[in-house]
């Protein structure tokens, strides 16, 4: 009698394991529907930001308007980025994640970066300095999730480090082209 129990009640956690993955799969399913409604709904007003940031750019002659459209459309590239992300959530996920590999200038993108959060540490009075290479250095990764990377790293130097405080220069260093250094002072993130 014990073991008809013991069968029985190791029975029911198999009946409960399946049934608990059967709603994991729905909830992930759902969840990919959700994601790919809100990428769809948040492309379209964005569209029109770039278009207008494109306009502004192209249509006026005073500099400091046509730089504040360019940052404008680097930080749109990276919302269309990110939106991107929010689908690709699914594929790493289901392992099928493709990175865009392709040679690309390692100082082009850290000034990219550079330019889009210099007015983020300025305005709390903190000295951000970058050193690129010197010349130019080509090398293949996916510039993209690189840059995305470097600005989650400089997103929380900038969390968590006290305003007027000066960060360690952030680097891509000569001899290891794919390697970024981004310096912080204060507290680690979390």
């Amino acid at each position: 009698h014990e073991i008809v129990n013991h069968v029985f009640a190791k029975g029911e956690g198999v009946v409960v394991a399946v049934k608990a993955l059967e709603e994991s799969k729905v909830a992930l399913t759902r969840r990919g529907d959700v994601l790919g409604m809100v990428t769809h709904v948040l492309r379209s007003p964005l569209s029109l930001i770039t278009l207008n940031a494109h306009l502004i750019s192209k249509d006026t002659t005073e500099g400091s308007t046509r730089d504040a459209a360019g940052d404008v459309l680097l930080a749109a590239a990276r919302m269309e980025r990110l939106l991107t992300d929010l689908v690709d959530t699914l594929r790493i996920e289901s392992g099928t994640l493709r990175l865009k590999r392709r040679p690309h200038d390692v100082g082009a993108l850290v000034n990219d970066v550079y330019r889009s959060y210099l007015p983020l540490f300025e305005g709390r009075g903190m000295a951000f300095i970058v050193e690129p290479p010197a010349d130019a250095v080509v090398a293949s990764f996916d510039p993209d999730r690189v840059g995305q990377v470097l600005s989650t790293r400089l997103g929380n130097a900038l969390k968590f480090t006290p305003p007027r405080a000066a960060l360690p220069p952030c680097a891509a260093p000569r001899r290891r082209p794919n390697r970024f250094v981004v310096g912080a002072t204060g507290p680690a993130p979390p």
